[in-house]
């Protein structure tokens, strides 16, 4: 009997699943768990399966069941340059690189020290400011560097010397402004080109055989514009338009023109995973449906332990198991779990399962579902319209079912 519960079980689950079905529950991670602090700024999956936490109380490492906490020792030179940690990156070579408040960071996991490198004013070629809020590896190796206060570095390995990208007032071709804010303002395109947001200046987008940048910015005499000149986040999607999170709203490129969604809203983050996964400073979380141009909203509730832990989002991130993780401002992190809700079906009208006794189930070479039932006979499930066509036995037609009792369905090697 076991046996047959089971084949029930499974002939929901095969039937009904469908992703309009699917609701969302957030499981909590907090201090109590062992995060070092609330406040999530940055998430990273590295090539060995470790979750990265940056917070605005130090690095935090989690291997699925404790978290190693990472701080500033001032006694130890190797340890964390600063606890406030903005963004971390694994470059190729699994070296991962840690923005700080206080300059840049290498941490080396074989030997867990970190080397760092810090503004020198008397070395032109070291980083440009300590604030260090992006890092970036591109499809070239080349690292980046975005600084709140000292515009873009890029890092050369081989001399470990930094060359500046900075706004200069009279050449509309350098970088619009020196203050890069978010982890998500450096983003590489499928094309190969780097774009870069900054805090008040717009978009840019850099030339690599010009050393120059192309500028995006917001007019009020022209709706197509950028909306908003303080940017957050920039992302690709799968159809390849770009989207971008600004202080007033997100923003869909085509390259030419902007189309805006969200109005008064600030967007931190974005992440496509079927759709688009928008993360706001304190309006929550929004799944948006660009082909439908439909959202579906996710706030904070006090009543409900699975909502969103906070409605203050920083950064939306999927590891290697396709799990999305979210990190707030103040209520520590959140797994999205896609919890799968089942349509029973039953007998109850002509084109419904033609009895409640499932005991066979099978699909064929064509993908067409099977079902055998107790009494009811042979039942083919069409998926699109979901009914059911009844093969029963009938006294006077000798080609029909012998039986309406179907414990067994195979296909032989014809098809038949």
């Amino acid at each position: 009997m076991c046996t047959h519960t089971k084949a029930l079980f499974l002939f929901i689950i095969n039937l009904t699943i469908s992703p309009n079905l699917y609701a969302l529950k957030f499981e909590h991670l907090s201090v109590a768990d062992g995060l070092s602090q609330s406040v999530v700024l940055c998430i990273l999956q590295d090539s060995k399966g470790f979750m990265w936490f940056g917070t605005e109380d130090g690095l935090n490492k989690y291997d699925a069941y404790k978290f190693t906490v990472y701080k500033h020792e001032p006694d130890n030179p190797n340890s964390l340059t600063n606890n406030y940690v903005w963004s971390i990156f694994e470059d190729h070579t699994g070296i991962l690189w840690i923005a700080t408040g206080h300059g840049l960071d290498k941490f080396d996991p074989a030997h867990e020290t970190f080397v760092h490198y810090r503004h020198d004013e008397n070395d032109p070629n070291s980083l440009s400011h300590n604030d260090v809020r992006a890092v970036y590896e591109d499809h070239t190796g080349t690292l980046w560097v975005g600084t709140l206060g000292g515009g873009l570095n890029q890092f050369v390995r081989k001399t470990e010397k930094f060359v500046h990208y900075q706004h200069d007032e009279n050449n509309p071709h350098s970088l619009s402004h020196n203050e890069i804010y978010w982890s998500g303002s450096l983003y590489e395109d499928s094309s190969g080109t780097l774009w870069i947001g900054t805090y008040g200046g717009g978009l840019n987008k850099f030339d690599r055989e010009t050393k120059s940048f192309v500028r995006y910015q917001h007019d009020a005499n022209d709706p197509n514009s950028l909306s908003n000149n303080t940017i957050f986040a920039i992302y690709e999607d799968s159809t390849g338009s770009l989207w971008i999170g600004t202080d007033d709203g997100l923003n869909q490129f085509d390259r030419e023109t902007f189309v805006h969604y969200l109005d008064d809203h600030i967007v931190n983050a974005i992440y496509e995973k079927g759709v688009l996964w928008i993360g706001t400073d304190s309006k929550g979380l929004y799944q948006f449906n660009s082909e439908k141009k439909t959202f579906v909203h996710y706030q904070h509730d006090n009543n409900d332990p699975h909502s969103l832990s906070n409605d203050y989002i920083n950064i939306i991130y999927q590891d290697n198991t396709h799990v999305l993780w979210i990190g707030t401002w103040g209520g520590g992190l959140n797994k999205v779990s896609e919890t799968q809700k089942f349509r029973l079906y039953q007998h109850h009208e002509p084109h419904s399962l033609s009895n409640n006794a499932v005991w066979a189930i099978y699909e064929d070479s064509h993908g067409i579902l099977w079902i055998g039932t107790e009494g009811g006979g042979l039942n083919k499930f069409d998926r699109k319209t979901e009914k059911f066509v009844h093969y029963q036995h009938e006294e006077n037609n000798p080609n029909s079912l012998i039986s309406d009792d179907v414990y067994g369905i195979t296909e032989d090697q014809t098809g038949a």
